[in-house]
């Protein structure tokens, strides 16, 4: 039996404009009182119990998207320390909990969730594509690889049913979409693209939900901030199918409608912040990707600052994956270029740190003016890693 293997590109977008930090302010606020969010995504928590870091998912992991899953419950084990230490008024987690859709994977998430929210802190999620249904469910043992029990649909509200939705005010009866009140002022709208009928999509049931959420709140004077998994904003024009919601211009419509300022989301394992007709989407990145890091909302009226903030942990490890997974894809350009040695070494070493910064929402250095750019524009001016360097360099 061979398994059927899914790489990702790590290169995920043409991106405009990312940043470690946010912020929105308004002059409607005095006197608010200021909310705390910790916000983390794409989580991908494989059990230990089903994997011996044997040849085969060694293998796996080397053919994905950088992801350090040999090091999920670590991850996982210094996030729910880190809400201890934060102590924010919620922890929010936006989809794909699960490595691969793995039954127990979430049993396991379920008990860490438990315990924090015995410390105080209400843990709340939403499904991603991963979670459900997911059909590479498996275990690894040596060079072989075996299936195991994935989630339904019943299994994942009756363990997530106590992060969210068991105490929801209001749920969505067609998704896995419910609304939250954080405070009185603030709801959180979390809303599930990833249903059995129609994947990816926002259906006409869960809109009108959404709909009657925010016609609630207006009519409350509260301020509500949507968390989808899929992307609300497409990251880049160049790149989009994928990772946006795929009726997201009529998700954007009712947004604008009731004058939503600010959308959380997850997926595309990038931290990027962008904006559009007086929204911004914030992207938080990958927890288990290159630097491992997370978010921190603070909320006050009108008034919103962002900030990533990394675990501190298995960085090293973590980076070294990220790069290496760069070289391979840049090297598959640069093995058909007749450049010298020290000329290749050069356009490798430019795009595995723009790259790095870029993904992770740092400062890009990268300028039009450096010489191994230029190489690049030279000897390479219709490669996908030219256009990709290209748009940071214009971005910045």
């Amino acid at each position: 039996m061979q398994m059927k293997q899914i790489t990702i590109l790590l290169v995920l977008s043409l991106l405009t404009g990312c940043s470690d930090t946010a912020a929105h302010a308004a002059n409607n606020t005095t006197g608010a009182t200021a909310v705390k969010l910790m916000v983390a995504s794409d989580l991908h928590y494989l059990s230990p119990t089903l994997t011996d870091n044997g040849e085969r998912f060694q293998a796996v992991m080397a053919a994905g998207d950088s992801k350090v899953t040999e090091y999920s419950e670590e991850i996982v084990d210094t996030l729910m320390k880190k809400a201890k230490e934060e102590k924010p008024d919620a922890l929010i987690i936006s989809g794909d909990l699960a490595f691969n859709g793995e039954l127990i994977s979430l049993n396991e998430l379920k008990d860490k969730f438990t315990k924090l929210e015995e410390n105080g802190i209400p843990v709340l999620v939403i499904p991603g594509n991963h979670d459900i249904d997911y059909p590479y469910a498996y275990g690894y043992d040596g060079a072989d690889y075996y299936p195991v029990e994935d989630i339904s649909q019943s299994e994942f509200t009756s363990l997530m049913g106590a992060f969210g939705y068991d105490d929801a005010p209001a749920r969505d009866t067609s998704s896995f979409s419910y609304c939250t009140h954080v405070t009185d002022n603030l709801w959180l709208l979390f809303l599930d693209a990833n249903t059995e009928d129609d994947p990816g999509t926002l259906s006409a049931e869960t809109l009108a939900f959404a709909d009657d959420v925010l016609k609630q709140a207006k009519d409350a004077g509260a301020t509500v901030i949507p968390v989808t998994h899929q992307n609300v904003l497409p990251p880049s024009d160049l790149f989009s199918r994928g990772f946006v919601i795929s009726n997201s211009d009529e998700v954007k419509k009712l947004f604008k409608k009731y004058n939503v300022s600010l959308c959380l989301s997850g997926h595309a394992h990038l931290q990027h912040t962008s904006e559009e007709d007086a929204m911004t989407q914030i992207i938080t990145e990958s927890l288990s990707v290159y630097p491992l890091q997370y978010g921190i909302l603070t909320v006050s009226g009108n008034n919103w600052h962002y900030e990533n903030r990394e675990l501190g942990i298995r960085k090293e490890e973590s980076k070294q994956r990220f790069d290496a997974n760069t070289r391979s894809q840049v090297d598959e350009v640069l093995e058909r270029l007749n450049l010298s040695e020290d000329e290749k070494k050069a356009m490798e070493d430019l795009a595995v740190t723009a790259n790095e910064e870029f993904f992770s929402g740092k400062q890009v250095t990268l300028t039009k003016d450096d010489p191994s750019y230029q190489l690049w524009v030279k000897y390479a001016p219709g490669s996908f890693w030219t256009i990709y360097l290209s748009s940071i360099v214009e971005a910045e």
